[in-house]
């Protein structure tokens, strides 16, 4: 079932992003949770301690954005087809990767949602991309 705007218009579906466990709780994203279908885990999802490959496949087959503070674990799990995969830089308060996480999304196009990787930082919202 397609969305509808307030004119009738037929828009897109809300992107799709999965939390990893040490991320903050969905509500505390209320910029990323406005334009993304959020959910947490271990919070909305009840699957507390899920390895990465678990979280990686679970995101791969619901068509989910993986974010994720865990960087080096998850980067070499990127396929082609599977998820994309947001590293985010541990010094960020939730405000900082609300807004960093809502403005990088809002740029991506339905092709970036597959087998890239991009890095959240202080200095900046999108320093890294990869295809593989």
């Amino acid at each position: 079932m397609t969305a509808r705007s307030r004119s009738g218009v037929r828009r897109a579906p809300k992107p799709k992003s999965l939390l990893d466990e040490g991320l903050p709780p969905r509500r505390d994203l209320p910029q990323l949770n406005q334009y993304c279908d959020v959910k947490h885990i271990k919070l909305d999802l009840r699957r507390g301690g899920a390895t990465d490959a678990e979280v990686y496949r679970l995101a791969s087959v619901e068509g989910r954005l993986v974010v994720t503070f865990n960087i080096k674990d998850f980067k070499p799990r990127i396929t082609r087809n599977g998820a994309s995969v947001i590293g985010v830089s541990t010094g960020l308060t939730a405000r900082q990767i609300d807004a960093k996480l809502a403005s990088l999304v809002k740029q991506l196009s339905e092709k970036d949602f597959r087998g890239q990787y991009f890095s959240i930082t202080g200095e900046t919202r999108r320093k890294g991309r990869r295809r593989v």
